[in-house]
């Protein structure tokens, strides 16, 4: 259960689920200045986020608080997000060691809080929630916690 839980932390934080590219981004303090960084409605936001049928998202960068070396195994990763409420997440040829065994994997999402939060694999003991920084129509910024470490994540379409 912990192995599959950090599969799918570092999997969905990865995403979705990488590093700030932007200081704009990684020095936003309050709900309304993220609010302010997110598409205004939730049609919107579900367009920007699967484009109505599919989006694949590929990770640009990832970090982990307090650990180095984690963000080049993660480079290669792919996230394709379904407008039915499912996901595939491709963990490319570079996976980042034993709890990152697997290169498939698939589960289910839901976007909560007028979409400030997503969360993943709602219901299953891996369920776990991001905080959707930035959405615009090529790049999404996430951000996380695992083990109390901060997780942020940054992706861009294909």
């Amino acid at each position: 259960m912990k192995t599959n839980m950090t599969v799918k932390t570092l999997l969905l934080v990865a995403f979705l689920a990488s590093v700030f590219s932007s200081c704009e981004v990684s020095s936003l303090e309050s709900p309304e200045e993220i609010r302010a960084m997110l598409p205004p409605t939730l049609e919107e936001f579900e367009q920007f986020f699967h484009s109505n049928t599919e989006k694949k998202w590929s990770c640009q960068s990832f970090t982990l608080a307090g650990l180095e070396g984690l963000q080049g195994c993660r480079l290669d990763d792919t996230m394709t997000i379904l407008s039915d409420g499912t996901y595939t997440y491709d963990g490319g040829t570079n996976l980042c060691g034993a709890e990152d065994s697997q290169r498939i994997k698939t589960g289910n999402w839901k976007i909560l809080s007028n979409g400030a939060n997503i969360i993943f694999d709602e219901g299953s003991p891996a369920a776990y929630t991001v905080s959707v920084l930035l959405l615009e129509s090529q790049k999404i910024v996430l951000r996380g916690t695992y083990f109390g470490f901060e997780i942020n994540g940054t992706y861009q379409v294909n």
